[in-house]
């Protein structure tokens, strides 16, 4: 549990799912559904940083191909909001339809913790859950 949630006492981890595509943030929060989380979807970039503030998520999942603000911006937004406020860096993982180059990797790498292609499988999400600390029972 994150130091912003402990305050609060809650026991449920918090998801946010950010994706310009309807169906994409359809597939995600099915694929997030547990009685553990509870899910935010976001269906553009510039109310992510918003949302992210309102949510405090313990993890992201961040488009990074939206019309309105790209998935980079938004990211480095949320590290920047995270260090000014002291908290907990939340990891994010990138979502991607493009083939991940090095030089594509490199970028993610400067404020995202992980990618997945889509399609994303639900066997993805659940390990990135898992490798997170978000879900015990794979």
């Amino acid at each position: 549990m994150t130091e912003r949630h402990q305050s609060a006492g809650l026991n449920r981890k918090r998801v946010m799912a950010v994706d310009d595509a309807p169906a994409n943030l359809m597939v995600l929060a099915s694929f997030l559904r547990h009685d553990s989380i509870v899910v935010r979807t976001v269906d553009c970039g510039a109310e992510a940083l918003a949302a992210y503030q309102d949510f405090a998520p313990d993890l992201v999942f961040m488009d990074l191909s939206m019309p309105d603000v790209d998935g980079f911006e938004v990211a480095a937004a949320i590290r920047q909001f995270e260090a000014a406020n002291g908290w907990v860096r939340a990891p994010i993982v990138a979502l991607t339809a493009f083939a991940v180059d090095e030089v594509l990797t490199e970028r993610i790498n400067v404020s995202m913790d992980a990618h997945l292609s889509k399609p994303v499988r639900k066997a993805d999400i659940m390990r990135i859950l898992h490798t997170y600390g978000l879900m015990d029972d794979l």
